[in-house]
């Protein structure tokens, strides 16, 4: 009998750097991957990370890179893949408009395989080759005065369920409307390029997606239709709604139904069967949450140019402190409406480059700092140092707010008096932002574990902007964190993130596995382009197999990760720590990891041991900087700063301290985590496997932190003040 042939899906990822493609098989094994990287592919580009930057924080890339990137990902798919038994297809891109011509309807359908995709697209289909990534502060100012003509963030937020910033569609639409009239006038549609990646495959214009539309700031959830009072303040003179609603098209809310079949030129060209169907295509963090299969319990912290916390969601309620947005994989004609909230904040990788090249030589060195300084930067109950870094442009409430904020027992200064607590109190000031607006989460109902809400002890609570809680109660804080992105082959992060959420931490396997040089698995990058995969096996499913019932996108994705573990000869997985296995990244022995460096006890900085004979020779030369800690320097100077523009002379470290009034830093978009080749630098500690329970090794989870409930205890204590000089710094009081 012959042998049954497996079937494939294919996920996309269109980033700001790259192009991915992820193929799993019917079982979500990962038969394998490609991609395309903009700088190394494209050097003509100039770009740096993808980006091209230019004074006044603008941060733009250009289409005509992702139409011969498409190209050249297909080809090597072609060359190493049998595309053929490729079934379905669905994507995953950056937060970024696309500005599309009248032309575009009758150019996507004529595409011939004769020619290359950007020969027949680049000369009639864009208004505007250069688009905006989600860094690009160039629309600030376009975003307030929308807010404001809105009635204030409150108030926007209760009608399109966002505020402004600068890289919301509505704020770049009013942008491009004010500053490029040509422009606007020749932009007959407009889209994200989630929507132009999908309309490429397919050969037509696809509509919003309903989770994508609702973080636009201009689409009503409650309605369920674009709202009028937005699109009023956008249009110009001349301008009517209804040209608007044109532009932006209908909302499809279903996921579950296929777009349409791939385009001829495709299947012609690459070897794609004709009958391929595309699937809805959704935004990159959405998408990474779709690969993690995340319980009701679960948070989702993914680090990255954006920080983001995703919960399930129970309900819609509209706030300025976060977004609610509809399931991205979701049949709405079978299944109970289902939502996921986001909290987001911009100032991360960043500021976290920033601080390596000011205080470190190397991620190592500001690794193993951060492990051995006690929590809230000393080990007193009463001096906790505190600082938080706002350089870009932040949402509320920190919209208007700019400037490095230092405070030393209670007081702002301009540096802290030990330089080696600064990269601890970097991080603790990220992940407390996130905890503290967790908070309005549980009092609005919408992320609540415990499926109850008790009252706050009245000697605990805690007076957050907006929000009142007890920092104390952990009955409604996540179960577990599944946290992504680069940052999480940190130890320090990762202890860090566990502590203060009284949580255990587990990332991808292959963040585990790429800390070692012979692994070669999913880049951590790739995430979403496993999940879209992920959602092309999903639609399938649905479509060719009706009778095969699951309650949800994730009870589907757990169920078939279980089945491929049985089969595979592990007999059924247990949790709740019934049984659990060491995990071992490949040709590793188990290390130290954070616990057996935590800070707790306070250690000196005699007591800090350099691994690298040279680096301790190196430190010394620093005299009272010593510990693995480098004299602040000017920000001009740091390694990135190659990339800048040749705006003016960038402040120094303690020029732009505590001071709205300065201008942000010019920072490269592409400064990474990663030590760059050949840089003489000790490489980054790998972060320990824990054992996991075989109902998270099946997920391809592995666990590396766990929470410490008295680090737990001290950093509820700290909360207090935290919040106080938060408050503060929103006020303008410092």
């Amino acid at each position: 009998m012959p042998s049954k042939v497996s079937q494939h899906f294919l996920g996309l990822q269109l980033s700001v750097d790259s192009l991915r493609a992820a193929i799993v098989d019917e079982q979500l094994e990962l038969v394998g991957s490609e991609h395309v990287d903009f700088d190394s592919e494209f050097p003509e580009y100039q770009t740096r990370a993808g980006v091209h930057v230019s004074p006044g924080d603008v941060y733009m890339t250009s289409v005509e890179i992702w139409l011969r990137a498409l190209d050249i990902l297909f080809e090597r798919l072609q060359r190493n893949y049998e595309l053929a038994k490729i079934k379905a297809i669905s994507g995953a891109a950056q937060l970024c408009p696309v500005w599309l011509t009248s032309d575009v309807v009758s150019a996507l359908q004529s595409v011939s395989p004769q020619a290359s995709l950007r020969e027949q697209l680049m000369q009639t289909v864009f208004s505007v080759p250069q688009v905006p990534v989600a860094h690009d502060n160039s629309a600030a100012q376009f975003a307030s005065s929308l807010e404001a003509a809105l009635g204030g963030p409150e108030a926007m937020a209760n009608q399109v369920g966002v505020t402004a910033h600068a890289s919301l569609l509505a704020a770049q639409m009013l942008h491009l409307r004010t500053a490029n009239a040509d422009a606007w006038k020749q932009t007959s549609h407009v889209t994200l390029a989630s929507g132009f990646l999908c309309s490429v495959l397919t050969g037509k214009l696809a509509c919003f997606r309903e989770s994508e539309a609702s973080a636009t700031g201009m689409y009503a959830l409650s309605k369920e239709q674009w709202d009028e009072n937005v699109l009023q303040a956008i249009a110009g003179p001349g301008d009517s709604i209804q040209r608007l609603k044109s532009m932006l098209g209908n909302v499809e809310r279903n996921a579950a139904a296929p777009i349409g079949t791939v385009h001829p030129y495709f299947s012609s060209k690459y070897g794609l069967e004709s009958d391929v169907s595309i699937y809805p295509f959704t935004s990159e963090c959405l998408a990474s949450y779709l690969s993690l299969a995340p319980s009701s319990a679960d948070c989702v912290v993914e680090f990255g140019t954006t920080d983001i916390l995703l919960t399930p969601a129970a309900k819609v309620v509209p706030s300025p402190y976060f977004i609610t947005v509809p399931h991205p994989a979701q049949d709405t004609t079978a299944e109970k409406r289902k939502y996921i909230s986001m909290i987001m904040t911009r100032n991360a990788d960043v500021p976290r480059a920033l601080v390596r090249d000011a205080y470190t030589k190397s991620w190592s060195a500001f690794d193993r700092l951060v492990a051995v300084v006690p929590p809230g930067g000393s080990i007193g109950l009463d001096d906790k140092l505190f600082s938080f870094w706002l350089l870009q442009e932040e949402q509320y409430p920190f919209s208007h707010v700019k400037g490095v904020y230092r405070f030393e027992t209670g007081v702002k200064v301009a540096e802290f008096r030990d330089l080696r607590a600064n990269p601890r109190c970097l991080l603790e000031s990220q992940i407390l932002s996130i905890r503290v607006r967790l908070a309005h989460l549980n009092n609005n109902g919408v992320f609540l574990p415990s499926r109850s809400l008790k009252s706050p002890r009245s000697s605990q609570v805690v007076d957050g902007i907006g929000v009142k809680f007890d920092p104390y109660d952990i009955a409604n804080l996540p179960k577990r964190i599944l946290a992504t992105g680069s940052a999480c082959t940190f130890p320090s992060v990762v202890g860090l993130l566990g502590d203060i959420f009284n949580a255990p931490v587990l990332v991808p396997n292959s963040l585990v596995e790429q800390s070692t040089p012979e692994a070669s698995r999913l880049p951590s990058t790739a995430r979403p382009a496993l999940g879209a995969a992920y959602v092309a096996r999903w639609g399938w499913r649905k479509t060719s197999r009706p009778d095969e019932k699951h309650a949800s996108f994730e009870d589907e994705v757990r169920w078939l990760m279980t089945k491929k573990w049985t089969v595979a000869g592990n007999g059924p997985a247990t949790s709740g720590g019934n049984r659990s296995r060491s995990v071992s990244a490949p040709g590793t022995a188990p290390g130290p990891g954070y616990k057996h460096l935590h800070a707790k006890s306070g250690l000196a900085a005699s007591s800090f041991a350099e691994e690298d004979e040279d680096e301790e020779n190196n430190e010394a030369s620093f005299g009272q900087y010593s510990g693995a800690v480098t004299p602040p320097r000017s920000l001009k100077n740091l390694t990135a700063t190659p990339a800048l523009s040749s705006a003016a002379t960038t402040p120094s470290l303690s020029s732009i301290s505590g001071s709205s009034a300065n201008p942000t830093p010019n920072i490269p978009l592409e400064v990474g985590l990663e030590n760059a080749a050949g840089s003489g630098y000790p490489p980054l500690a790998p972060i320990q496997p824990l054992p996991t329970d075989d109902a998270d090794i099946q997920l391809g989870l592995v666990k590396v932190a766990e929470a410490d409930h008295d680090t737990f205890l001290t950093y509820a204590a700290i909360v207090p003040e935290y919040c106080r000089l938060e408050r503060m710094i929103v006020k303008g009081l410092v």
